[in-house]
């Protein structure tokens, strides 16, 4: 496999694919490994999620083709290796060397605008009336660990999850305390959600707002961009940031959009 650089801004394909209408914007991408715990040797297939829910099976709606730019993976030590597109929402990734691994895949980075007839793709210069006006730009990982313990690996994405403690030996009831980066500096206040494949909100809970899977839990991080997850069941866990900035030059959109989602195993 080729070694790559990964580069947002770089990434080009179709992001008007999620135009379905105004609530398109709010859906997630997610990673799905089939094994967060490989041996050296072992191949992992990596399927895309996209959707609103994250259920048991952590599939929701079809991703197709033109979605997904450039899919990565970040090895122990740095490297960068570039996954083999094996169907439209699968990848696969050969285990080569023990550590930590980051898999990492983005969709292409677009303007979308809300007009009187709808949500259409373009910045407030391709429409007389337009309402708002935002980019979104929106990144998928998943931590991997092969062979056992392991610092948690990174890339270079702008809004960043990062684990304080050790990720491959935390356990159902575990506390994970992280941190939020952005631009490669703490986030305060950001907002952190958290759930895990199959979790349904109790009965007594407050119906759900919006549009997006019900989270298992929410924090926000302090003054240091830190915050604790105490993550009370086994299973595959999804947890997701998001931020605004302002979109520069104002007269061709209002903000930019950052979504990351960070996918983990707990045993």
């Amino acid at each position: 496999m080729r070694k790559s650089s990964f580069g947002l801004a770089a990434i080009c394909g179709g992001l008007w694919l999620l135009l379905a209408g105004a609530p398109a914007l709010a859906h997630n991408i997610w990673l799905a490994p089939d094994n967060h715990f490989p041996q050296v040797g072992d191949t992992v297939q990596i399927k895309v999620g996209f959707g609103h829910d994250y259920p048991a099976s952590r599939m929701d709606q079809p991703v197709k083709e033109g979605m997904i730019g450039e899919a990565l993976a970040i090895a122990p030590g740095g490297g960068q290796v570039v996954l083999e597109k094996t169907a439209v929402d699968t990848y696969r990734l050969k285990i080569e060397q023990p550590g930590a691994y980051l898999v990492v895949a983005a969709m292409p980075p677009g303007l979308f605008s809300r007009t009187p007839e709808g949500m259409k793709r373009g910045g407030r210069q391709d429409f007389p009336e337009v309402k708002s006006c935002m980019e979104a730009r929106m990144v998928a990982n998943a931590f991997l660990f092969a062979g056992g313990q392991g610092p948690a690996a990174q890339s270079a994405q702008p809004l960043q999850l990062k684990p304080l403690a050790d990720l491959a030996s935390l356990k159902k009831g575990g506390v994970l305390p992280v941190q939020v980066r952005f631009e490669g500096q703490p986030l305060a206040g950001a907002q952190i959600k958290a759930t895990y494949a199959g979790y349904q909100p109790p009965a007594e809970a407050q119906p759900h707002k919006g549009h997006g899977a019900p989270m298992a839990l929410e924090a926000t991080s302090d003054a240091e961009g830190k915050a604790e997850l105490k993550l009370d069941a086994p299973g595959f866990w999804l947890v997701i940031l998001t931020h605004n900035t302002p979109y520069q030059p104002a007269e061709v959109c209002d903000k930019r959009m950052y979504l990351s989602s960070y996918a983990f195993e707990i045993k």
